[in-house]
């Protein structure tokens, strides 16, 4: 199974359902807001840092 990473631009207000997240995938620019709970910390890479 081939995951995509996102990174994360912003964050957006609590608006009772849980913190949620602006992000952006690498490979297209796709953006999107996900849930606090459905994201997982990517594996650190030194190109990241």
């Amino acid at each position: 199974m081939s995951m995509d990473l996102f990174r994360v631009t912003g964050h957006l207000p609590d608006g009772g359902s849980g913190l949620q997240y602006r992000i952006k995938r690498d490979r297209d620019g796709q953006e999107r807001v996900a849930g606090e709970s459905t994201l997982a910390r990517a594996a650190q890479d030194d190109q990241f840092l």
